[in-house]
């Protein structure tokens, strides 16, 4: 399939409806763009197999971005685990909604990301915004040394030949002991089409800390 028609059936694969996340504003030399394309990708959820971590195989089902994995997805997942490594019958910390992926862990899932916390979106060459973006989720499922949540990123590459039906490719990382965040690579040809967007205002400054020297008063009787 050559580039352009696959460009074309990747705005054809988008929802018409608003996403579920507001315009992205990765900056970039001075600029910042939008992803309108990702952030209106249909399909999924998507089951992925990780065997590069430390804990043999592992299982992800992931939602396309801007959208969150349906529990039912996650109870009953689209294809059979190996070793029966997505057997989940209970959600970590209570948390089973508003996340864009889940990990399993025996009996246990993971919620992975929190859609109702506030994106992050980055370029990922700073220099050619037609390279893709990098999207990251914090929240998620909290414990086992993960007392901000358990955090999740989109790395979507620009790939005018991928097919834009198929899902992110493992291996998912890092899925280390003691590392709280994962990131997926998924090659899309929605990551191409970057659109220049007005910058948000920075942030404002924190006031400035008073240096000047305090009398403190000790009474005594």
């Amino acid at each position: 399939m050559t580039a352009a028609p696959t460009l074309l059936l990747a705005l054809l694969w988008t929802r018409a409806s608003a996403a579920a996340c507001p315009a992205f504003a990765a900056r970039g030399n001075g600029n910042c763009y939008d992803f309108p394309h990702v952030r209106l990708m249909t399909g999924g959820p998507f089951q992925l197999d990780n065997t590069h971590g430390p804990y043999g195989v592992v299982q992800y089902i992931v939602a396309v971005p801007c959208q969150v994995v349906d529990p039912a997805a996650v109870l009953h997942p689209p294809r059979p685990c190996p070793n029966s490594a997505c057997n989940c019958s209970a959600f970590a910390d209570g948390q089973r909604t508003d996340s864009p992926a889940f990990i399993f862990a025996g009996a246990t899932c993971f919620a992975l990301g929190n859609m109702s916390k506030a994106a992050t979106a980055s370029l990922l060459d700073q220099s050619n915004a037609s390279a893709g973006l990098a999207l990251y989720h914090p929240g998620g499922a909290v414990g086992n040394g993960c007392a901000d949540g358990r955090g999740f990123q989109f790395k979507m590459v620009c790939d005018p030949t991928a097919d834009p039906l198929a899902g992110p490719a493992g291996p998912v990382f890092p899925h280390q002991p003691g590392q709280c965040d994962t990131t997926i690579t998924w090659h899309h040809p929605a990551a191409c089409l970057p659109v220049p967007v007005v910058c948000p205002p920075p942030p404002p400054s924190p006031p400035p800390v008073d240096q000047r020297p305090h009398l403190v008063f000790i009474l005594t009787e």
